[in-house]
C-alpha cells in the first residue's frame, strides 16, 4: 500500500488522532502531513504513531512549527502546501476570466 493510501486509513486505525494538515510536499511529490501538539502531548502522539509504524510504514516526526518553511529553503527543493498550490496557478487564465466577468457586468465602457 502506498503512503497516500495509509494516510487515508490512519483515522480508522487511530480514531482520536487530530485532523492533519498538509504541511509540505517533498521534491518527489510525497505529501508531509501533520498536526500541532506540544510538550508531553507531542511525545505521547509520537509514541502512539511510532507503534503503528509496522502497519503503516509511516514514521512520525517531531518538528518545530517553522520546520516546513525552513525545509523549503533547502537545496533539495521541498515546498510548503502554499507554495505547491501557487505553483499550479496560471495568472493569465485567472486574470482573463476576471476580465471577462467584469466586461459582462460593466460592458465595454470599462475597457476605455
Amino acid at each position: 500500500m502506498d503512503d497516500r493510501a495509509w494516510t487515508s486509513t490512519l483515522p480508522t486505525m487511530i480514531p482520536d488522532m487530530p485532523a492533519r494538515d498538509l504541511l509540505m510536499t517533498t521534491a518527489t511529490g510525497q505529501p508531509i502531513e501533520g498536526f500541532a501538539a506540544s510538550g508531553d502531548e507531542a511525545l505521547s502522539w509520537w509514541q502512539r504513531l511510532r507503534e503503528e509504524y509496522p502497519q503503516t510504514g509511516l514514521w512520525p516526526l517531531l518538528m518545530e512549527q517553522t520546520t516546513p518553511s525552513e525545509l523549503t529553503k533547502h537545496r533539495y527543493g521541498y515546498r510548503t502546501a502554499e507554495q505547491e498550490a501557487v505553483s499550479v496557478l496560471d495568472g493569465a487564465v485567472l486574470l482573463a476570466s476576471r476580465g471577462e466577468d467584469r466586461l459582462s457586468i460593466y460592458g465595454t465602457d470599462l475597457a476605455q
